[in-house]
């Protein structure tokens, strides 16, 4: 498969698990945001050819795509000064851009296994989930750390730490369902 086809499939497949849990469209927004770097990727590096046809295949893909370009258009029409003010210091570039890609990863993951997997499969599963949901921790940790050490406007530092305390909220719920799920879950909250 090709790299635009598993981007455009896993941002098809997540559109689709919120649509069905009946998300409004500031909710898959503000979840969708770690599959940011991939969908650019698409729009820049994907011929029109190519992007007509992952538009097609992955209808998801396309509508994450339309939502995304409209939300754009709205937030630069707004007023570019406060814009400005609100722009994330470039030494946090790096590490939030990854904390999102890690939240979309992550909870892709627990959705998926939520969607697919019968209760001994999620057994099977949580080690890998509990890694990722530690690395996920570890890159939250670095953000939060890093913007402890910088000296920026108040309105950004809550907008980050608000992105990463809802992120660990969705999370949290996610876990929970899986754990809810899989049998001897008592025995696997204690691990």
């Amino acid at each position: 498969m090709h790299a635009h086809d598993q981007v455009a499939a896993a941002i098809d497949l997540r559109i689709k698990q919120l649509a069905a849990q009946g998300a409004s469209v500031e909710i898959i927004l503000d979840r969708m945001l770690g599959f940011l770097p991939g969908l650019r990727q698409i729009l820049e590096g994907a011929t029109e050819a190519e992007l007509a046809a992952l538009y097609e295949r992955y209808v998801g893909f396309q509508t994450f795509a339309c939502l995304w370009r409209h939300a754009s258009d709205w937030v630069s029409q707004q007023d570019s000064l406060k814009s400005a003010e609100l722009a994330i210091p470039r030494a946090l570039h790096e590490p939030f851009s990854a904390m999102l890609s890690a939240t979309a990863a992550l909870e892709m993951a627990f959705q998926s296994c939520l969607d697919a997997a019968a209760p001994d499969v999620l057994a099977q599963q949580l080690a890998t989930l509990s890694a990722m949901h530690v690395e996920w921790l570890r890159q939250a940790k670095q953000v939060i750390n890093e913007l402890a050490g910088l000296d920026i406007p108040l309105e950004i530092t809550q907008y980050i730490t608000d992105s990463v305390t809802d992120a660990a909220d969705r999370i949290k719920v996610l876990e929970a369902q899986v754990l809810a799920r899989v049998p001897n879950s008592s025995v696997a909250r204690a691990a």
